[in-house]
């Protein structure tokens, strides 16, 4: 035994004679485009037990990737802002355009937009078997997420438009009445909140010593995404939803992992997310079929429908525990998908035409990560205590591109915490 604090580990084992619980993270929320809210997965003992864990995580993010794969700035993942086309949506709805005359016949005025988002909070997850094949688990997020948007006038834009230092002045005032006339004047967004819960059945397999294995656990998880997260405000496009923005999800995950030796640990999880139609006030752009203004400026707000496309996602992972002194890692690659949303327009008065086709193009998005963990056993894995013992981790998220992200941020997230196993 590694010389530690008496004191300590007490508190460790008075912990966890109260909780009865046992370790195992699961994949989490993996339809949220702005925010990794995944995690590893790891095999499960062949007796009923339960699980438990919880970490403090941060994340950080300015990039991000457009529909076209291109790496942009973190609002812009559904693209450019065009003060013309945004000008033009205002004039349709409410009949005013800030723009001077001479700019007004312009196609474009782009400007750049720079941002970042912050988020820090907790991860909480607790699972307990009612049977040898079945387990009830629940897990959430509560987050602190803080963003915001600057805008800068794009180089091209100045100099198309040959702006001196008052040129440049007005522009500014064009588009901060612009945007408030829309009810857009608002460009950081700080909000506190528990993200979607997620309940869910699992049904497995254990089995020990087969395939020259030491045990090998298959296993379907039926499981739901309740929609207590924080959605997107309509009127401040630097919000960021905490879930599924307000809809109710279905997943169905199987995953197969083994125990190839004693502490070495091989598998793959794969889901399939589908969220419920939800009807809701929308932002819809009104500028034009050809170029509209993008989806969180659109100047258009009525009621609508959103038919949320499909997710899936897969990760394989490793495991190594207790390669030198209670030292171990963990490598994790996640890939997620989404398929394109359906917006349907519900408006009572549908005289202003809206074009919700372009905003359904800019749903679809792809996300890849790479996760390395560094963990760490008080006992050796040969001790009997180690299965009464928390184990530390520490994770970190990294994006990737290896099959090319599209329309999602790259958002890095890392996170320490106790995994409880016995």
């Amino acid at each position: 035994m590694r010389s530690t604090g008496i004191f300590f580990k007490l508190i460790l084992f008075s912990i966890i004679l109260n909780l009865n619980l046992n370790l195992n993270l699961s994949a989490g929320v993996i339809d949220n485009r702005y925010l990794p809210q995944f995690d590893p997965m790891y095999l499960r003992k062949a007796e009923p037990v339960g699980s438990f864990d919880i970490n403090l995580l941060a994340m950080s993010g300015e990039r991000g990737h457009d529909q076209d794969g291109k790496k942009v700035n973190l609002p812009e993942i559904f693209g450019r802002y065009n003060l013309s086309k945004v000008a033009l949506g205002l004039q349709k709805t409410q009949g005013i355009n800030f723009l001077q005359p001479e700019w007004q016949i312009l196609n474009d005025i782009y400007w750049c937009m720079e941002g970042k988002l912050q988020a820090q909070g907790v991860h909480l997850g607790i699972e307990r078997q009612i049977a040898k094949w079945c387990a009830f688990g629940m897990q959430l997020d509560v987050l602190h997420v803080s963003s915001r948007i600057d805008f800068l006038i794009d180089p091209e834009t100045k100099r198309i438009l040959k702006l001196d230092q008052g040129g440049v002045l007005e522009l500014y005032r064009a588009l901060s009445k612009t945007n408030k006339a829309l009810g857009l004047d608002a460009d950081q967004w700080s909000q506190s909140g528990i993200s979607d819960i997620d309940l869910y059945f699992r049904f497995s397999v254990i089995r020990e010593y087969i395939l020259k294995c030491r045990q090998v656990d298959a296993g379907i998880k039926l499981g739901t995404y309740l929609p207590s997260g924080v959605c997107r405000d309509l009127n401040n496009p630097a919000s960021i939803p905490f879930g599924g923005n307000g809809h109710t999800g279905l997943y169905v995950e199987l995953d197969l992992n083994f125990e190839l030796k004693e502490d070495w640990f091989l598998g793959v999880w794969a889901q399939v997310v589908h969220r419920f139609p939800l009807k809701q006030e929308l932002r819809m752009p009104a500028a034009g079929s050809t170029k509209p203004e993008i989806m969180t400026f659109g100047a258009e707000t009525g009621r609508g429908e959103v038919e949320v496309g499909t997710t899936f996602g897969v990760q394989p992972f490793l495991v190594l525990r207790d390669l030198f002194d209670g030292f171990g890692v963990r490598l994790a690659y996640t890939y997620r998908h989404h398929s394109h949303d359906w917006w349907c327009d519900l408006r009572a008065d549908k005289t202003l035409p809206v074009y919700l086709s372009k905003v359904a193009d800019l749903t679809e998005w792809q996300s890849e990560y790479v996760t390395i963990g560094l963990i760490y056993n008080l006992w050796e894995s040969d001790d009997e205590r180690c299965k009464s013992v928390p184990m530390f981790y520490l994770n970190w998220d990294q994006p990737v591109g290896l099959f090319g992200d599209s329309g999602a941020a790259s958002t890095h997230r890392a996170a320490v915490g106790i995994e409880i196993d016995f």
